[in-house]
């Protein structure tokens, strides 16, 4: 899946330059343009800002894709303000976050600094090393949805000149469709100790451990006796629930991101919210009220 967001965003970078459509971007003034089709799917347009900066020893390209929610209520307003500050997090842009275009100018430029920060001190040097070009890809697209919530994937691609090997970061969202809040895993699950068992097989299963002990061996948990939740939290997708690490956060590079999924007729009912239960497995409201009587 993360291969596929890859191409189809290297290709962008190579085709396109900016079809924004700024107007709708912004938001319509006045009456909420709604941001659902008739068949209650999100309605989006892609946009794509690429820039370069040519220095003295190498080349870097920006660029940023960006399958745009059209509307301007609850849910355009909240998946644009995700998708701000996870490209901004740091909030360089002072002004208004609904404005990625401008987001995008200002991290443009705060990296351009940054090359030319790191040329100065070798430009000088009549030997210098032979750097390669440096990148920073940005891509979020929809990855899935149903009639009452939609999940988006994030995923950047990056390589500094100078560093001995590029990074990749991958991670998604869940929304709920109606109010635009972001679904974040209390919202799913009640119990973590639970939870972090079925996250821990979905792990032996990504490294092919044959046991929890050569599980172990392959993680790298120097803050934790045992494997945290995964930073960026978990999303939901057709019938699973999704976890995914990053790079360094459990193990080393080489070992890409470790993730997997959770099926969803897997859990139990006393680990998840009713909210969670009711929106997601109705079935286990029918295996809770069952346990209630059998022990009645």
């Amino acid at each position: 899946m993360k291969k596929i967001f890859l191409a189809v965003f290297a290709a962008a970078i190579l085709m396109l330059v900016s079809c924004n459509d700024k107007g709708r971007q912004n938001g319509a003034q006045g009456d909420v343009e709604v941001s659902l089709d008739s068949l209650g799917n999100v309605k989006s347009d892609t946009v794509v800002y690429v820039d370069s900066f040519v220095g003295k020893l190498f080349k870097f390209r920006y660029a940023l894709m960006i399958e745009m929610p059209v509307g301007s209520d609850d849910i355009h307003d909240s998946i644009v303000k995700w998708v701000a500050n996870e490209y901004d997090p740091e909030h360089l842009y002072k002004g208004d976050r609904m404005r990625l275009d401008s987001l995008f100018l200002v991290r443009a430029a705060h990296m351009k600094k940054d090359v030319k920060d790191t040329e100065e001190e070798f430009v000088s040097d009549d030997e210098h090393p032979d750097f390669c070009d440096g990148y920073d890809s940005t891509s979020i697209v929809k990855i899935w949805e149903n009639r009452e919530f939609v999940t988006y994937g994030y995923s950047c691609e990056y390589y500094f000149p100078g560093a001995a090997h590029g990074s990749y970061v991958f991670y998604a969202a869940t929304f709920n469709k109606h109010d635009g809040s972001r679904i974040k895993t209390e919202d799913m699950f009640t119990d973590k100790a639970k939870l972090l068992s079925y996250i821990k097989r979905g792990l032996m299963d990504y490294f092919e451990a044959r046991s929890i002990e050569e599980l172990y061996d392959n993680l790298q948990l120097s803050d934790t006796k045992d494997v945290p939740l995964p930073q960026f939290g978990l999303w939901i997708e057709e019938g699973k629930v999704v976890f995914q690490y990053q790079q360094y956060e459990i193990a080393c590079y080489a070992a890409g991101l470790p993730g997997g999924s959770i099926d969803l007729k897997l859990l139990s009912p006393d680990m998840v919210t009713p909210w969670f239960k009711d929106n997601f497995c109705p079935w286990l409201n029918d295996a809770s009220s069952a346990n209630k009587n059998g022990l009645q």
